[in-house]
């Protein structure tokens, strides 16, 4: 299992975002993301096995959490308060 993190500020075309969480998640088939409060949580659902927490910056608003899997990236995604 391959699990890698990179935080930083992001630009798309056409959404700009003021945070971006890459994870890779190659491999896995079934994830769960939780948010409570300022805190991403991943867990693979089919080995029940806990992947990783991650603090949200305090200037994401944790209204606008979006997240996408794109070939094996898990994009999580927030605007700033």
């Amino acid at each position: 299992m391959f699990l890698q993190v990179i935080q930083g500020l992001l630009v798309q075309q056409q959404k700009k975002f003021a945070f971006e969480l890459l994870i890779a998640v190659t491999g896995l088939e079934n994830i769960s993301v939780s948010k409570t409060g300022k805190v991403i949580s991943i867990v693979d659902l089919g080995t029940n096995v806990d992947l990783g927490t991650y603090d949200l910056p305090s200037f994401v608003d944790t209204k606008t959490i979006e997240c996408q899997n794109d070939n094996g990236i898990l994009h999580v995604y927030g605007y700033r308060n």
